[in-house]
């Protein structure tokens, strides 16, 4: 216990920044008491500014095998080989803009099943098959992944690859009606009420983590949803999926024993040079200053042009020498801290408290 309790107190005098978020049972004046209980915690602490995620952008191209990278299991006594196939999909154009998200969802729903049908039960390429949309940062991603014992990571993305041009040609063809039921689901389950308080905190604190603030995302996507067509998501498939020459694709291969290794297969150090090849992706998107207004957000200075590492701080996002930060609403609290003064707001980032309702529709 005493090891434990030196470990806090140690933790607790070098660089920190402390986020904290109250949602339930709660009135503002108990999550504010709390919010500087927690910072008298950390005052000892100097700031650390946290790093706003930046995912890579991948080359467009790059051939059938997209930006592929080739690993051979660390196990010598695993069996199993797997294919991660991701496809950068872009990013949105405005804060609140949700239509490539929407058209990839759809775009899983339809597709999702039938590759599980084909992959796994008919072609029995292995006994994990899955396929979903994912989000990194700003980056949309649509994943492919595919593991098993009796083929090469080659032959997982041959067969991948043969799937998404089958697919290409069925989504040419499905019908508006089938389209719109599926569009009718996605809507159904966001206007679905959370099922419990912890669904719907890791709702907020998902916009907040994200730094993108669009508590009402539901409702947007809703609206949204209801003008994406068959046309569009058919593209996004055509254009960023199956066709060489225009998408951008990165695959991860991992080789087990059953299976040949690679020829040349991709050490840390190649890994990390292809790595800094690649331009950064767009930064988070600021929120528009109305909105910011609306739900009480601040622009505070970051005190200190220096952030962790003594390295300067550069980019003009939320991490970089202005953070937006919510600060008053009624029902939803969060708080962030970076160091301490007496003043009450945080030298070298800022302390914050924000309120939100309930999703209701």
């Amino acid at each position: 216990m005493e090891s434990m309790i030196g470990f806090v107190h140690a933790s607790l005098s070098r660089r920190c920044f402390l986020q904290t978020f109250f949602h339930g049972n709660i009135d503002e004046a108990t999550a504010k008491h709390m919010q500087s209980d927690m910072k008298k915690l950390t005052q000892r602490c100097k700031p650390l500014v946290p790093k706003a995620k930046r995912v890579r952008s991948l080359p467009v191209g790059a051939g059938p095998s997209g930006t592929a990278v080739k690993l051979v299991e660390p196990n010598s006594g695993e069996s199993n080989s797997a294919v991660v196939n991701t496809y950068q999909l872009g990013s949105e154009e405005r804060w609140d803009a949700l239509e490539r998200t929407c058209q990839t969802k759809v775009m899983a729903a339809l597709t999702g099943s039938a590759l599980y049908e084909e992959l796994r039960t008919v072609e029995q390429l292995g006994y994990i098959v899955f396929s979903g949309p994912s989000k990194t940062s700003t980056m949309l991603n649509f994943v492919i992944i595919v593991q098993g014992t009796k083929n090469s990571p080659e032959v997982l993305d041959e067969r991948i690859e043969a799937f998404a041009k089958q697919e290409y040609k069925k989504l040419q063809s499905i019908s508006e009606e089938k389209f719109s039921s599926f569009v009718a689901s996605e809507i159904s389950r966001l206007k679905a009420p959370y099922k419990t308080l912890t669904d719907e905190s890791s709702a907020y604190w998902s916009e907040i983590e994200g730094l993108t603030y669009l508590f009402a995302r539901p409702f947007k996507e809703i609206e949204q949803f209801e003008k994406i067509t068959v046309q569009g998501v058919t593209a996004l498939w055509g254009e960023s999926v199956v066709n060489p020459t225009q998408r951008r694709k990165l695959s991860v291969q991992i080789y087990g024993n059953t299976v040949p290794p690679p020829s040349s297969p991709d050490t840390d150090e190649g890994i990390d040079k292809l790595r800094g090849s690649l331009k950064l992706a767009d930064g988070i998107l600021p929120v528009p200053d109305a909105i910011a207004e609306s739900l009480g957000m601040a622009h505070e200075k970051v005190v200190g042009p220096r952030a962790e590492g003594n390295k300067p701080i550069n980019g003009p996002h939320a991490h970089a020498r202005e953070m937006p930060m919510l600060r008053r609403k009624q029902r939803m609290a969060t708080g962030s801290t970076g160091g301490y003064d007496s003043g009450g707001a945080a030298s070298g980032a800022t302390g914050v408290t924000s309120h939100h309702g309930n999703r209701h529709f």
